[in-house]
């Protein structure tokens, strides 16, 4: 698919409501109003390209750049590239699709330790995600100690930090504590420590946000390892 017939795709599936609905969320945010379903079956259509994922995301739209995230081999993100795009995140989701690359890069273990201490807001969630991934991971080789540092930085920080960051700190209790018993009392007491976590959705929405020590404590809650991207 050429990069015209992506960008003829996104338009032709443009809503005005899905607009108003994203924005809600970012109000700076540019946005075509595109589903996140219409999005997803572009990327099966489109495969694996990263010169288009490279050129979409310089159209700085936030459903080209989902999309961008979606058709992007992680093996083509360099150091440059991944400092340059963090930077320009304005919108939850791009923070947590970039850092599900970015874990496949062998840059993800300097930039979760650098974003975790951000106090932007996008980047403080992009790094937050990463350890959310690293602890879901059974394969990663993060030490529970790291872990444990990493929970007691989300208790003492997550209700200081900006809204967007707050929300995946209020999660990593969850993805450290489902990771092995060793870790479940300390993600608990954390979890505890933390209480209900606010987070803004945006007006009229009617997103719900988890309580961490509820959803530790129920013995049906799964966190799912991460898969690495299949662009083939």
């Amino acid at each position: 698919m050429e990069l015209a017939e992506a960008i003829a795709d996104l338009q032709a599936h443009r809503s005005d409501q899905i607009a108003t609905i994203y924005s809600r969320r970012n109000p700076g945010v540019a946005t075509w109003g595109v589903r996140f379903g219409d999005l997803d079956t572009l990327a099966k259509r489109i495969k694996a390209d990263s010169e288009m994922a490279f050129a979409l995301w310089d159209m700085k739209v936030l459903e080209p750049r989902i999309l961008a995230l979606k058709i992007l081999d992680p093996v083509d993100l360099d150091e440059r590239r991944i400092d340059t795009w963090v930077e320009e995140i304005d919108f939850p989701i791009l923070a947590d699709m970039l850092a599900g690359l970015v874990y496949w890069t062998p840059f993800a273990d300097s930039r979760r330790a650098a974003w975790t201490e951000s106090r932007r807001e996008f980047i403080r969630r992009a790094g937050f995600s990463l350890v959310y991934v690293a602890a879901s991971d059974p394969a990663n080789p993060i030490s529970d100690d790291e872990l444990r540092a990493y929970l007691g930085q989300v208790e003492r920080e997550t209700h200081a930090s900006a809204n967007w960051g707050r929300e995946m700190m209020n999660m990593v209790p969850v993805a450290i504590g489902k990771r092995d018993d060793a870790l479940f009392p300390d993600a608990v007491a954390t979890a505890r420590a933390l209480g209900q976590v606010e987070v803004f959705h945006g007006d009229k929405t009617n997103c719900k946000v988890i309580n961490a020590l509820q959803t530790l404590e129920n013995p049906r809650t799964t966190v799912r390892s991460p898969k690495r991207p299949r662009r083939a």
